[in-house]
C-alpha cells in the first residue's frame, strides 16, 4: 500500500522532535550516504520543517523507503521515544512508493525559466505537495514577461504576476516578488480571470518550541500486601520546588520535553501509573495546563497483592499525538504486614528491654519495663493500633531512660512496625533521633 497524508506526518513529526538541521545531515551522510543538499534544501524561518518534508517525500518515493529512513534515523538517535513509537506503530508495513516529480532530486537548486515568448498557455509544474501524498498539476499563466517558476518539491516561488488554474491543494508556500500578484482560480475558469473566485493562499507551518518540563513522583518508604498506600505526581517547570507531601518522603523527579506551537493555549497531559502485580486506582490523569506553569498534586491509591519488589512506571504523555515526554520508574520492597498472629512481638522487644537494665538508672527500670510492656501491647493491634498513644509512651520511655533513644528508633525503622507509625509518632521519633 501507499503511505498515507497522516503517515507522511507521523515520519515528519518523529524526525522533527529527534533532529536538528546539523544532526539530519549527518544522518543523511553516514547512515544513508548521501548528501543532503542533493535530495532537499530548505531556507528561511522554517527550514528545518522543509528539509524534512522533502526528505519524507523524496524517501517516499522508493519501495520501502520510509522504512529505511526510519532504521537510520533510530541508529543515530536510538534513545528518541518519538521514532521508537513511530517504528513500533509501523511495525509490519510495507509501503508501495509514491511518484515524486522528474526534477525533485534537484529541488531548490534547478530552476526553469518561463519568458514571455517561450512560455506557452498552460505549461505545467508537477510538484508533489508535503499536505497530499498524491501528485498535483498546477496550470500556471505568465501575465508579463520574465516570469519565473521554481519548483521546490513542496512550494514555488513565483517571480511575476501568474494564473494558477486550479485549487491549491495542501502547504505549497508561494513567495511573491514585489509588485507581483498571484490570482488563484478555482474552478474551471480560464483565460480572463473577470468574475473569478479568488482563493486563499495556505500559511506557512509555524515553528514548533521545545519546552522543558519536570516530573515529579513522591511515595512513601514501605508498602505492605494487600495495604493500600499513596503515590504523588505533579508536572512542574525545571525550575520548579521539588514536590513536597507529608508522609511521602520519598521524592523522584525526572526531566522530560514538550513541542507545541506558540498559539497553543492549553497543552494537555496524560499520566498514566502502572504497577504489576497491583492494583491503581485510577490508572491516569488528563491534566491540562498554560505553558510555563506547574500542575496541582494528583493522588494514586496503590494496593500490592503479592510481597517482593514492586516496580512501579509513570509514563506522562502529550495528548494529541501520544508522544511520551516523560518518564519516572520507581522499586519499592513489599513485605507482610503488621498483625498479633504473624509477628512475635517479644522478640523483637527484646533488645529494647536488655537496653533498659543495661544503662537505665535501678529506680527508672520498673517504669521503663511498664511503658515497654505498653507500647508493644498497643503495636500488636496492627493497624488499630493509636498513633497518639504510640507517640506517647514512646516519649515516655525516654524521659524515663533518656540512652535508649537510639534503640526505640531503631525498632520503628528497622523493621515492619514502620508500617504502623502515623505523623504524631513519627515526629516523636525524628525529635528523639536528634
Amino acid at each position: 500500500m501507499k503511505p498515507t497524508n497522516e503517515q507522511l506526518q507521523q515520519c515528519r513529526h518523529a524526525l522533527l522532535a529527534a533532529f536538528d538541521l546539523r544532526d539530519l545531515a549527518q544522518l543523511v551522510r553516514t547512515d544513508l550516504d548521501l548528501a543532503l543538499a542533493d535530495i532537499a534544501a530548505g531556507d528561511g524561518w522554517n527550514a528545518l520543517e522543509q528539509t524534512v518534508g522533502q526528505l519524507v517525500l523524496y524517501y517516499a518515493a522508493q519501495a520501502d523507503g520510509l522504512q529505511r529512513l526510519l532504521s537510520a534515523a533510530r541508529r543515530q538517535a536510538p534513545t528518541n521515544q518519538a521514532l521508537s513509537d513511530l517504528a513500533e506503530r509501523w511495525s509490519g508495513l510495507h509501503f508501495d512508493p509514491l511518484p515524486l516529480a522528474p526534477d525533485y532530486p534537484d529541488a531548490g537548486h534547478s530552476q526553469k525559466e518561463l519568458g514571455a515568448d517561450d512560455a506557452e498557455d498552460g505549461d505545467s509544474l508537477e510538484s508533489t505537495s508535503s499536505g497530499d501524498p498524491a501528485d498535483m498539476s498546477f496550470s500556471f499563466e505568465p501575465m508579463g514577461p520574465g516570469g519565473t517558476i521554481t519548483n521546490t518539491g513542496g512550494g514555488a516561488s513565483v517571480g511575476g504576476d501568474a494564473h494558477v488554474g486550479r485549487d491549491l491543494v495542501g502547504r505549497d508556500l508561494f513567495n511573491v516578488g514585489e509588485g507581483a500578484q498571484v490570482v488563484i482560480i478555482q474552478g474551471d475558469v480560464r483565460g480572463d480571470s473577470a468574475g473569478a473566485t479568488r482563493g486563499l493562499l495556505a500559511s506557512p507551518p509555524k515553528p514548533l518550541i521545545e519546552e522543558a518540563i519536570r516530573l515529579d513522583v513522591a511515595t512513601p518508604t514501605a508498602a505492605f500486601v494487600d495495604t493500600p498506600f499513596e503515590i504523588a505526581v505533579a508536572i512542574r517547570q525545571p525550575d520548579a520546588p521539588k514536590l513536597a507531601v507529608a508522609e511521602l518522603t520519598e521524592v523522584t523527579s525526572e526531566e522530560g520535553a514538550i513541542f507545541r506551537s506558540a498559539d497553543d493555549e492549553l497543552i494537555s497531559y496524560r499520566v498514566e501509573v502502572a504497577a504489576p502485580g497491583c492494583d491503581v486506582t485510577p490508572t491516569h490523569y488528563v491534566i491540562k495546563l498554560r505553558p510555563g506553569t506547574d500542575s496541582r498534586i494528583y493522588f494514586y491509591h496503590i494496593t500490592p497483592r503479592g510481597k517482593g519488589t514492586l516496580s512501579i512506571l509513570i509514563n506522562a504523555y502529550q495528548v494529541g499525538d501520544d508522544a511520551l515526554v516523560a518518564q519516572t520508574r520507581l522499586h519499592m520492597a513489599v513485605s507482610l504486614p503488621v498483625n498479633a498472629q504473624s509477628a512475635d512481638f517479644t522478640i523483637l522487644f527484646a533488645p529494647l528491654l536488655q537496653d533498659v537494665f543495661r544503662v537505665a538508672p535501678g529506680e527508672a527500670q520498673l517504669v521503663a519495663h511498664q511503658k515497654i510492656v505498653a507500647l508493644q501491647m498497643e503495636v500488636s493491634k496492627g493497624v488499630d493500633a493509636q498513633d497518639e498513644v504510640m507517640a506517647g509512651l514512646i516519649q515516655d520511655l525516654v524521659d524515663v531512660a533518656p540512652n535508649i533513644a537510639m534503640s526505640i528508633c531503631a525498632i520503628f525503622t528497622n523493621s515492619s512496625l514502620g508500617n504502623l507509625v502515623g505523623p504524631t509518632t513519627r515526629y516523636v521519633l525524628k525529635r528523639i533521633a536528634g
